[in-house]
């Protein structure tokens, strides 16, 4: 998928999200880590990192091309992981705190509507 591609995703994926209001820009990246709770460094697919008073958002995907992606345990599906980080935006509304319990809860909220949303959009 090329980033063409993502940002005709993006476009079809903001008004159903009602997400019209949020300027949200995509990039892909050979690489993305985050550093965890407990200072483990992990690989990630996508990320999502947002202002919640200018109501933006940008989305790095990682890039078909990095060599990383392959060594993966899942199947890599670039519009998936959009919507997932998506998802975050949407949920945004409800974050009160950063701690570990409620990025767990939040991770599985945003798991269970993207795989439903991609179920229901690919029928």
């Amino acid at each position: 998928m090329t980033k063409r591609d993502l940002t005709r995703c993006l476009a079809k994926w903001i008004p159903r999200l009602r997400l019209h209001d949020w300027d949200i820009t995509l990039e892909y990246c050979k690489e993305l880590t985050r550093t965890g709770y407990d200072d483990d460094t992990e690989e990630l697919w996508g990320l999502c990192e947002y202002d919640i008073p200018a109501h933006s958002a940008r989305i790095s995907l990682l890039d078909l091309r990095a060599p990383g992606w392959k060594n993966q345990e899942f199947t890599y599906d670039p519009e998936t992981v959009l919507v997932h980080e998506l998802m975050h935006v949407v949920l945004i509304q409800f974050k009160i705190f950063e701690n570990q319990p409620s990025v767990d809860i939040e991770e599985d909220v945003v798991n269970y509507f993207t795989k439903l949303l991609i179920t229901m959009d690919r029928m």
